[in-house]
């Protein structure tokens, strides 16, 4: 007889048990695709209705998380109280900080649907966010073009269309945000005339043709982060030698830099370092704002200090 177990005070053979486990498993992907899409379908309804005003600015900080909360209208505190550190060190003409699409439409639409506010959550399972992000990141390397001109029409609406020749556009991207980006920049490059910069901590992203397009890609891993791992797994083409991200790495325009011990939920976290023990031990928040300020991206495009 095979191996037996207990599940809701039933017993199940391991062949039961393994069909309900793949049956969960299938069950939790195609919600949380579904979803994605529904989201996709109401934000780009949205985006298309908007239109470019005239911008002043020169260098522009963007952030975009990955995203995971279809419904949140406001950044978490965690989140704001970050960029408000990083504001105070570098003075831009304009920061967009808000949740993407940056609009105040599209979250409460989707909130008519979100099961887990009628399920009593405050906010999505953590499971339930990194598929989200998942899925989002398939979208952006799968959907590229279409997905990434709808990206960036809904930044260009926020920035607006400069004035100046001398134009520096910095993401800060978390997770799945690299990947939005990068699918975006044949479009930002062509419309803004701007260099573009991403920052990405935590990023999963593939060998994306809009590498070619960035003048310079700073990839922030924490050492137990396994999401990037599986990025590097999931997108075999960015270890192609002669793919995209390779001729970036070959022009010095892709760098990584660690931010610690911590995993994929861990850069703007307030727990301290288990490797620094002390009274001064840095915040992985700290580790990871202090790899931030320290790049040259900042003093070598006009941002003041």
């Amino acid at each position: 007889m095979g191996a037996l177990i207990f599940f809701n005070g039933e017993v199940l053979s391991m062949i039961e048990f393994a069909w309900l486990l793949i049956g969960l498993i299938t069950a939790s992907l195609l919600l949380t695709l579904g979803e994605t899409l529904l989201w996709c379908y109401i934000w780009m309804g949205e985006s298309w209705q908007a239109a470019p005003s005239q911008g002043a600015w020169n260098r522009a900080i963007v952030f975009i998380t990955g995203i995971s909360d279809y419904s949140a209208a406001t950044l978490t505190p965690v989140q704001r109280e970050f960029l408000q550190k990083l504001d105070r060190q570098f003075a831009s003409d304009i920061m967009l900080a808000e949740p993407f699409p940056y609009d105040n439409l599209t979250p409460p639409k989707f909130a008519r649907f979100d099961i887990w506010r009628y399920l009593g959550y405050q906010e999505p399972p953590l499971w339930v966010i990194s598929l989200h992000n998942f899925w989002q990141t398939l979208l952006a390397v799968c959907w590229e073009k279409h997905y990434g001109n709808a990206v960036a029409r809904c930044l260009i609406n926020q920035l607006g269309l400069p004035k100046s020749p001398d134009r520096i556009l910095v993401f800060i991207c978390g997770s799945a945000g690299a990947s939005l980006v990068l699918a975006a920049a044949p479009m930002l490059k062509e419309r803004l005339q701007a260099r573009l910069f991403i920052i990405s901590y935590g990023g999963v992203f593939g060998a994306s043709p809009g590498f070619h397009l960035v003048d310079g890609f700073y990839h922030l891993i924490g050492t137990k982060d396994n999401w990037t791992k599986l990025g590097e797994m999931v997108f075999p083409g960015r270890r192609l030698p002669w793919g995209a991200l390779s001729r970036a790495k070959q022009e010095n325009r892709f760098s990584i830099h660690y931010t610690g011990e911590h995993t994929h939920m861990g850069y703007l976290s307030d727990r301290v370092s288990d490797l620094l023990p002390g009274p001064d031990t840095p915040t992985y928040q700290k580790l990871t704002l202090d790899t931030i300020t320290s790049l040259p991206v900042w003093q070598e495009n006009g941002f003041k200090i």
